[in-house]
């Protein structure tokens, strides 16, 4: 009932190639975390860039007095999948007039 050298090589090679595995899925997470981070980002930038222009108004009062809020969509609330929403989670941009209170979506 001893314990002979291929078993250890086995046993040894099996938890190799499971700690391989995982540091290759942690791996994935963070480069998944850091496209999210960065397309955070370019979202902020756009809607500076938006906010910022003048050329934006209530398409109903014509007011430039407009506040932006973002809402983070989940990906099997718009579509069901990984490649519809755009991964992670998409953000949509939405823009309400201060002054009449119309809500409306921001033009990409």
């Amino acid at each position: 009932m001893g314990v002979n050298a291929s078993t250890i090589i086995i046993f040894v090679i099996n938890h190799i190639l499971i700690l391989f595995v995982a540091l290759i899925a942690i791996y994935m997470g963070i480069q998944g975390f850091k496209i999210f981070i960065n397309r955070n980002k370019k979202t902020e930038k756009k809607l500076d860039t938006l906010l910022n222009k003048s050329e934006v108004y209530c398409p109903k009062c014509g007011s430039t007095q407009l506040s932006a809020n973002k809402t983070m969509v989940s990906r099997f609330a718009s579509g069901g999948g990984f490649g519809l929403s755009g991964g992670i989670g998409a953000r949509n941009v939405e823009i309400t007039c201060l002054k009449c209170g119309n809500k409306f979506k921001a033009d990409k």
